[in-house]
């Protein structure tokens, strides 16, 4: 078979990684035990932990320069 005729055949890299769009919702069945961890830290509150995160919309991510 000629070169251009040859068929192009490409071996799969199962090492690599890719982000991917995914609905969680979608993806945990609905009597899955991580829907109650899921409620569990959705209610706590962690507004304390915020003050340490120092980006944002209109100035972008910055390193942290203070310890929390």
């Amino acid at each position: 078979m000629s070169e251009q005729g040859k068929t192009l055949v490409r071996k799969v890299n199962r090492a690599r990684m890719f982000w991917r769009l995914a609905d969680g919702e979608k993806l945990v069945v609905e009597d899955h035990p991580a829907r109650a961890i899921w409620e569990f830290v959705g209610r706590l509150d962690v507004s304390e932990d915020y003050e340490c995160i120092q980006s944002s919309v209109e100035g972008g991510l910055r390193a942290s320069t203070r310890g929390c």
